[in-house]
C-alpha cells in the first residue's frame, strides 16, 4: 500500500437501513475456505470482512476477487502476509495505512459521509513473542486515536476472559494490553473458535478474539461464533455494526 488511497464512490444508507455486516475468519492458508469466504458474504450480504491466514500460493499475498477490495501489505522484501481485509460493499470509502500494516496487521479506515470507523486484521503466531504485536496494537491506538477502533483476529493465546478455559502468558499479556488501551472484549458464549479432530482426538480452543474501544459498544451486536462460515479448523465469527443514526 503506497500512501492514503481513497474510493471515492461512497454513499449515504438511510438512517433505517440494514446494519453492515461483518465476518471474522482464519482461513488456515487454504485455497478452498478462501474461496467459500468469498460466496458467504455474498450470501449473506457482508460488509467487510476481518482474515487471517488467507491462502497466498506462491505469491505471498491473498489474490483479490472480482468486485471485492482486499487490503493487506504491500511492502517489499521476505515473510508471507498473514492478515488482510476484504471489502465487498461498494458504497464504502476505504483509506489505507501504509505506515500501521505488516503482513501481520492491517489497518483500514471506513468512511461513509456520515461516519467513519478503523478496522483492524492481526494474526499473532504463535511461534514468536506476543511483546512485538502488542506493541504495534499500541501504535495503532496512539496514531488513531482512542475511538471507533475494532480489531479482529487471532491471537493465540489464552484467557478466561475470552471463554478460555485457563489463562496462559501470552493471555496475560494481551489483557494487559487490552486493559491499559482501556479495550472491551466481544466474544461471548461457549462455543470454541478453533475446533478439529486429529488423530481421532478433538482439539478446541478459543484464541481467536474481537475487542473495540468503549464508544463502539452500543453500535455493535450480534457477536457470535458461526462453525458454518468456512471449512477452515477456526470456527467463523460474525458481527453487525449499527451506524446509520
Amino acid at each position: 500500500m503506497h500512501g492514503e488511497q481513497w474510493n471515492t464512490t461512497a454513499k449515504v444508507r438511510p438512517k433505517n437501513g440494514p446494519p453492515y455486516r461483518v465476518l471474522q475468519a482464519n482461513l488456515q492458508r487454504k485455497k478452498l475456505a478462501t474461496a467459500e469466504l468469498a460466496i458467504e458474504a455474498a450470501t449473506r450480504k457482508a460488509a467487510i470482512a476481518l482474515i487471517q491466514e488467507p491462502y497466498v500460493g506462491g505469491a505471498k499475498s491473498m489474490k483479490g476477487f472480482r468486485g471485492v477490495r482486499v487490503f493487506q501489505s504491500t511492502a517489499q522484501g521476505d515473510g508471507t502476509v498473514k492478515a488482510a481485509i476484504a471489502v465487498f460493499d461498494h458504497d464504502l470509502d476505504v483509506i489505507q495505512y501504509p505506515q500501521l500494516t505488516t503482513n501481520n496487521i492491517v489497518v483500514v479506515g471506513i468512511r461513509t459521509r456520515a461516519w467513519e470507523i478503523t478496522l483492524v486484521s492481526y494474526y499473532f503466531e504463535p511461534d514468536k513473542p506476543i511483546e512485538s504485536y502488542l506493541e504495534q496494537i499500541k501504535r495503532v491506538e496512539r496514531k488513531m486515536g482512542p475511538k471507533r477502533l475494532i480489531f479482529g483476529g487471532d491471537a493465540n493465546a489464552k484467557s478466561t476472559w475470552w471463554g478460555s478455559k485457563e489463562d496462559d502468558a501470552r493471555g496475560d499479556q494481551l489483557m494487559g494490553t487490552l486493559g491499559e488501551l482501556g479495550l472491551h472484549i466481544l466474544n461471548e458464549g461457549d462455543v470454541p473458535t478453533f475446533d478439529t479432530i486429529r488423530g481421532g482426538k478433538r482439539y478446541q480452543s478459543r484464541v481467536d478474539v474481537t475487542f473495540c474501544t468503549e464508544d463502539m459498544l452500543d453500535l455493535i451486536d450480534g457477536w457470535r461464533v458461526d462453525e458454518d462460515l468456512v471449512s477452515s479448523d477456526h470456527n467463523g465469527m460474525v458481527f453487525n455494526i449499527r451506524l446509520q443514526k
